[in-house]
């Protein structure tokens, strides 16, 4: 019987996000220098998280018509409601061929108001209730989020359904939204960790959706109406693959009402286009983009696992061991400690509904790139071969599990993971189990793992001054 696994959704590197993952990976190795005697242990061990329990149980709720449930997780410590909902298979994999970004453009222009407020008189009217309202996209989910102070609960749940069943689009909007979306498309050819990304994510995935770029065809976007959007959120937002957690001042009463009040007028049944299985090769190729930079930045990926596969631990434990765990990690003590070659280097699970990855990337000087290419090689054939000794394991076991209450430094973070509890299957009590499911990974398994899937082939991608 196969452990329930989860892994952090905000760590889920579909793609979408890897090229400003890269970007943020650059920019911090640059301060996080071993003078500033940074140690992510301290950080854990002085959190004011860290003796955090939930102790409260998670609630299963239904709204009152009873077609919509939710997770709740009712916490009085201040009074803040939040609200993440996923639409399951509504991401922009879900787009047609002709109508690439279009679920993209459509989470942009949900920020413009409703029937009854323009734009500007939305976002005054969010500022004035002190109410947050946002929607975002990966390859496989369309996703939205509401924060909401107690005492401005109503208002916010009528802004919200408001959003949902009567956005505005207006044509000024959709123009200033197409203008935008040009400016990043020509930012994302400027910027050489945006242009690696999408270079990699045509390598790695070819014609599959996942392949994409995230903002879609520039011809497909300039066309999009009104009446796409709508049509597009009549379709893909529907009780059927609605997936709702709520965390904060609520009872469960009072979350009952608010699932009738804010999704009852959504569609029965959604229409999502089938997305297929992402089959990658795995071939040691290699795609060099030639680019006059002081830099040359990587990025390799290897077969990953899945978080219903009973190797998730095992893998997410012997990641973090390899690059996971910043400068503490192998792949930084064996390249940047020890030689000083680079000026970052990491490792994360890329997890998607049809394709997971083990993903790695760094980044140095033109003169250094080949010497770091053969450390990395071979630190990762040892990693592979000799695996992990017992008190690496049981430092990254006391690190994962005391770190944990930190991601939950906000109230939307519970909610997320609420929701994210359910669109993984990973039980209604996994908030008070997960720690225990890191506990129970054995040497053994970790450096099965690491044999595995460290052991075998990549593919890779590079860009910068090659000379």
């Amino acid at each position: 019987m196969p452990r329930r696994i989860y892994h952090k959704k905000r760590f889920n590197l579909s793609f979408l996000t890897w090229p400003l993952v890269i970007l943020l990976v650059v920019l911090g190795g640059v301060f996080m220098y071993k003078k500033f005697e940074f140690s992510p242990q301290n950080l854990v061990d002085n959190s004011v998280l860290r003796g955090r329990s939930f102790a409260a149980k998670v609630q299963e709720v239904v709204s009152t018509e009873g077609k919509v449930s939710a997770y709740l997780l009712e916490d009085k410590t201040n009074p803040i409601i939040s609200i993440d909902f996923i639409f399951k298979g509504a991401g922009t994999a879900a787009d047609a061929s002709d109508a690439q970004g279009l679920a993209k453009f459509t989470a942009a222009m949900l920020k413009n108001g409703t029937k009854n407020y323009s734009a500007q008189k939305f976002k005054e009217k969010l500022e004035e209730l002190a109410v947050r309202i946002s929607f975002s996209v990966d390859n496989d989910d369309f996703s939205g989020r509401l924060v909401t102070p107690k005492e401005n609960a109503a208002e916010a749940y009528v802004l919200l359904q408001e959003v949902l069943s009567a956005p505005r689009f207006a044509p000024k909007d959709m123009q200033r939204t197409k203008a935008e979306f040009r400016f990043l498309r020509q930012k994302q050819n400027e910027h050489p960790a945006s242009e690696l990304g999408l270079v990699f994510k045509e390598e790695v995935y070819n014609l599959h959706p996942y392949g994409r770029n995230p903002l879609g065809e520039e011809k497909a976007v300039e066309a999009f109406t009104a009446e796409d959007l709508r049509l597009m959120m009549q379709k893909r937002f529907a009780k059927s693959n609605l997936i709702v957690g709520i965390a904060g001042d609520i009872t469960a009463a009072e979350a009952s009402e608010v699932l009738t009040a804010v999704f009852g007028v959504l569609p029965e049944k959604a229409e999502v286009n089938f997305v297929r299985e992402a089959e990658v090769n795995f071939d040691n190729r290699v795609r060099n983009v030639a680019r006059d930079s002081k830099q040359i930045i990587s990025l390799s990926a290897m077969a990953g696992v899945s978080r219903k596969d009973a190797d998730f631990y095992p893998v997410y434990i012997a990641n973090y061991i390899y690059g996971g765990a910043g400068l503490n990690s192998r792949l930084a003590k064996a390249v940047r400690e020890k030689q000083g070659l680079v000026y970052s280097i990491s490792s994360d699970l890329g997890l998607n509904d049809k394709s997971n990855v083990i993903l790695s990337s760094f980044s140095t000087s033109p003169q250094n790139f080949a010497e770091v290419k053969a450390l990395v090689a071979a630190e990762k054939q040892k990693f592979a071969q000799k695996g992990v000794k017992e008190v690496e394991l049981q430092q990254a076991k006391d690190y994962l599990i005391a770190s944990y209450n930190l991601r939950f430094a906000s109230i939307d973070g519970i909610s997320l993971m609420l929701a994210l509890m359910q669109k993984d299957n990973l039980g209604i009590d996994f908030l008070q189990k997960r720690n225990d499911y890191i506990k129970e990974v054995s040497l053994e398994e970790v450096n099965r793992a690491a044999a595995k899937y460290f052991g075998g082939n990549e593919i890779a991608a590079n860009i910068g001054n090659f000379k």
